[in-house]
């Protein structure tokens, strides 16, 4: 891109009549509000997906108010065009980035809390990426193993119960990944996942 970048700064003409003009904005802001009403229903719905539709919709807003200032600079309307970059599109901009910000670091947190490693920095310049985080990976005991229990309708019954204790916990992960990530709802979750565990081992204790 450096190369390219000299290359145009050498050889773009200073005027340029373009064509499409009206079609090049419209199309601009029919893109930009698409982009604000899908950051709109994903926050609505909780979604995950909302910190990548917040930090397009701030680098769209951030290129929207670059490219008004810019070209209407020198023209009569070039003060509106710089208000409204001002008070309107810059600090809206600034506010989706630091939304996605907000959100990356929350979902961290409850990644390393799941893990059990609560005490993990949560910047993100220091995270690793959550697939290359190897050692915080779920112990292999916690799985079912191949064949626990010997054979016999005893023994089907407790691999059946592990079983269902398997996907029970893997519900209460999933839950634990959606909420609020308050103490209300940890509290919560960790009774839950003691209560499975006492349940499981009075059943296999028999």
């Amino acid at each position: 891109m450096i190369p390219w970048t000299i290359f145009l700064g050498y050889t773009l003409p200073r005027r340029y009549d373009a064509r499409h003009w009206s079609l090049l904005w419209i199309g601009f802001d029919v893109i930009l509000c698409l982009v604000l009403a899908a950051f709109a229903w994903l926050t609505w719905k909780r979604r995950q997906l909302m910190l990548v539709m917040a930090i397009i919709a701030g680098t769209l807003l951030f290129c929207d108010a670059w490219f008004d200032v810019i070209t209407s600079w020198g023209n009569r309307d070039h003060w509106l065009t710089v208000f409204t970059a001002l008070f309107a599109e810059l600090p809206l901009s600034a506010f989706m980035f630091w939304l996605a910000y907000r959100a990356i670091r929350r979902s961290l947190a409850a990644f390393y809390s799941l893990m059990g490693d609560s005490e993990h920095p949560t910047g993100l310049l220091r995270a690793p990426a959550l697939f290359a985080a190897v050692e915080n990976a779920p112990s292999q005991e916690a799985l079912t193993p191949e064949d626990p229990y010997p054979e016999g309708k005893i023994g089907q019954a407790r691999a059946g119960v592990r079983s269902i204790t398997n996907d029970l916990h893997g519900a209460l992960d999933s839950l634990a990944l959606i909420s609020n990530n308050s103490a209300v709802d940890r509290c919560g979750i960790e009774q839950a996942r003691h209560a499975i565990e006492h349940a499981l081992g009075e059943v296999e204790a028999k």
